[in-house]
Formats: structure tokens, sequence, C-alpha cells
């Protein structure tokens, strides 16, 4: 089903009307200044340039953001090992202290037992003399 010669016409003046406002608006929007074809171009360059390179420096940050997270993840990792490593030391030192205390402790009941039993001995011993 092919379009009539009328409907083309009609369609192309619509298209030709909907141009004619975009180019209004495109007046409107754009300064006196920058309407010159040439410059306009030079400078939508110049911006899809500086878009390159600013695509290109976030994409390098992104890269140095990972690197950077990797390497602060391998700092905690030997931290977490050093950590691990004080606290079994700290531990071991507390077993240490414990084993001495115990050992302390037992010898002082052994004392005061054998000092209340002397004692004893000795009040009995008064008591039986006198």
């Amino acid at each position: 089903m092919a379009l009539a010669e009328q409907d083309i016409l009609a369609v192309e003046e619509i298209i030709e009307r909907r141009l004619q406002k975009g180019g209004d608006l495109f007046a409107k929007i754009i300064p006196a200044s920058y309407r010159d074809d040439r410059e306009l171009f030079e400078r939508v360059v110049r911006i899809e340039e500086e878009l390159r390179h600013q695509r290109e420096l976030i994409y390098q940050n992104q890269e140095l953001m990972k690197l950077f997270m990797q390497q602060m993840d391998k700092r905690f990792e030997s931290m977490q090992h050093n950590m691990d490593k004080r606290f079994e030391q700290v531990d071991k030192r507390f077993e240490s202290m414990q084993r001495n205390m115990d050992r302390r402790f037992r010898t002082v009941q052994w004392f005061l037992g054998l000092g209340f039993t002397v004692l004893a001995v000795l009040m009995s011993l008064y008591n039986f003399i006198s």
C-alpha cells in the first residue's frame, strides 16, 4: 500500500513546520554568538573531548580506588594476624601468671596450715607443761 502524492506532501509539510519550530527553539536557547555552525561544531567537539577526558579520569579513579581497597584489605588482614599473635602471647602470659599465683597461693596455704599446726602444738605443750 503506497502513499499517495498528496499524503507525502502533507507529511513533508508537517516535518518542515516541526523543524521550523525546532529552529526557533534553537535560536532561543543558543546565543547568537554560537549560531554559526562552525563555532558550534568546534564547541561540541571540545565538550565531547572534555567528557571523554572526564570518563577516563573516572575510570582511572575507579581503578585507583579498587587498588586502594585491595591494599587496605591486605593491611587489615596483616593487622588482624598481628593482633591474633599478640592476643595469643597475652593469653600465654596470663596462663603463666595464673600458674605462678596458684603455686604461691598453695605455698601460703601450706605455711598457714603449718603455722596453725605449730601454734596448736605449742599451745597444747604449754597447757600440758603448765
